[in-house]
């Protein structure tokens, strides 16, 4: 096997990367499912093959670990980014990657933190109730379901607590049965969804911490990049935060997310976070 590749972290989201831009290599799923069984990699979050692209750049391919390459990550744009600078066009700062048919712009800011820019996103609803059946009795609860290239439910720590008065910090929860509860929930099908649990730290300064189960990695993941801009946009719907909205992620890492509201949308999207070889 080919172990032409590099890894790299954003804010704790972990990935490989691969310089495909001459094109050798086709057959992706099954590289995907090779370098993802090896025991160095039992961390890694996701594989992407940095490609050519006629319309930016750079092309991102995305898959997840188990193969599955739907959805954006918004933490492989920015690792991509630093790759990019660190080995192809050094020291550039501005780059622009091509993904899922959209063109994103990333900036190195600095040596380890790189931002990139969204457009707006695809489905905003702060307000859904999704039924609950835990230990043979059914409840609702509260929450919201944003899609930014990804789809994303977000669900408030005080949901949690009314199903279950043991869990009064995000710490409580038992992230792989209730994420894969939510992430398989009938009414989020066929498509399911990443499970984004939150919990408001400081309305002043606009921090909020979250805990994350991915589809595609099936566990938790230290970070999140589509799933910190859905809590941020969730969070200055519910919580009335002012932008940037930094979210405490569980690697103990900020991403920052800056955005403004302008008739009725939410426009100029950038993440910003850090992004390093590992």
């Amino acid at each position: 096997m080919n172990n032409n590749y590099m890894k790299y972290s954003g804010a704790g989201n972990d990935f490989i990367i691969i310089n495909n831009l001459e094109n050798q290599l086709h057959d992706k799923k099954s590289r995907v499912l090779d370098l993802a069984s090896l025991p160095d990699n039992s961390k890694i979050d996701g594989i992407i093959f940095l490609e050519k692209s006629d319309r930016a750049d750079y092309k991102m391919n995305y898959f997840n670990r188990d193969g599955t390459d739907s959805g954006l990550c918004g933490n492989g744009l920015r690792c991509s980014a630093k790759y990019i600078s660190d080995n192809i066009d050094v020291n550039k700062k501005n780059i622009s990657i091509e993904a899922l048919d959209n063109i994103f712009k990333t900036e190195i800011l600095s040596d380890d933190l790189i931002s990139v820019e969204f457009p707006p996103p695809k489905i905003v609803n702060p307000n859904i109730r999704l039924v609950v059946n835990f230990e043979n009795w059914f409840n609702e609860i509260n929450c919201g379901y944003v899609d930014v290239g990804s789809p994303h439910i977000v669900i408030p720590l005080s949901e949690l607590t009314k199903l279950d008065k043991e869990i009064q910090s995000l710490d409580d929860i038992e992230i792989i049965k209730l994420g894969k509860y939510f992430r398989y929930h009938k009414e989020l099908m066929p498509e399911g969804a990443n499970v984004n649990f939150i919990n408001l730290v400081s309305e002043k300064e606009s921090i909020v911490e979250s805990r994350v189960y991915e589809r595609g990695v099936e566990s938790e993941t230290l970070a999140s990049g589509t799933g910190s801009l859905s809590v941020a946009i969730y969070s200055y719907i519910k919580y009335n935060l002012n932008s940037p909205i930094k979210i405490f992620t569980r690697s103990k890492e900020i991403l920052t997310v800056d955005f403004i509201f302008k008739e009725n949308k939410i426009e100029k999207m950038k993440l910003t976070g850090s992004s390093k070889k590992i």
